[in-house]
């Protein structure tokens, strides 16, 4: 998963989005693994789920604030 490039105050993912993506609401990421993996490197706090079908989850992470848009 790529951080490089990340700019911003929250992580997206999205149903179609691509964990080569950098995470912003413009180009979100697939999956919830490669969310964290950005917020940890960019010491980000927020993920959210922007509109979408998703997979049940389980989510085993403390410390992020997760919303949906």
């Amino acid at each position: 998963y790529t951080a490089s490039g990340f700019s911003g105050t929250s992580v997206y993912i999205s149903s179609t989005g691509s964990d080569s993506n950098l995470g912003t609401s413009a180009s979100p990421v697939l999956t919830y693994a490669a969310a964290v993996t950005i917020a940890n490197a960019n010491s980000v706090t927020n993920i959210v789920f922007k509109d979408g079908n998703y997979p049940s989850m389980e989510v085993n992470q403390t410390g992020f604030r997760l919303s949906a848009e």
